[in-house]
């Protein structure tokens, strides 16, 4: 194991704290002696909010058309349960319980494949 992602927050002091300390440690453990890159990146909240509007507003109503134009009728929650089911980074978890990496590894994993199978093209939300 070479990588290792965990999350934390930064309290009002501006004082680090890690969630999985005993994960962190043990990563170090299985890699005595070996360089580090460490990188921080702050989890940007408006943007999780601006993506699972876009996709609750944009992608799921493209899927709903692409379904009706195949003889399908779904509701919006029935394409959503659809999309999210066959992708393994959402496999029936709910959006909002996504770390943001991987809400963006879903919306590109949704534009790829609403051209393959829907032959429609959407935006890339984090540039809207």
């Amino acid at each position: 194991m070479n990588e290792l992602t965990v999350t934390g927050e930064i309290n009002k002091a501006g004082q680090l704290g890690m969630y999985q300390i005993r994960e962190i440690e043990n990563f170090a453990k299985m890699n005595k002696g070996k360089k580090l890159l460490v990188k921080y990146i702050i989890q940007d909240e408006d943007l999780r909010k601006r993506l699972i509007s876009y996709y609750f507003g944009v992608v799921i109503d493209i899927w709903q058309t692409h379904f009706h134009d195949t003889g399908t009728i779904l509701s919006k929650k029935q394409v959503d349960v659809h999309l999210r089911h066959n992708c393994p980074i959402t496999h029936e978890c709910e959006l909002s319980k996504l770390e943001l990496n991987d809400l963006i590894m879903f919306l590109d994993y949704l534009k790829e494949i609403t051209l393959e199978q829907a032959n429609r093209f959407i935006e890339n939300p984090r540039l809207l």
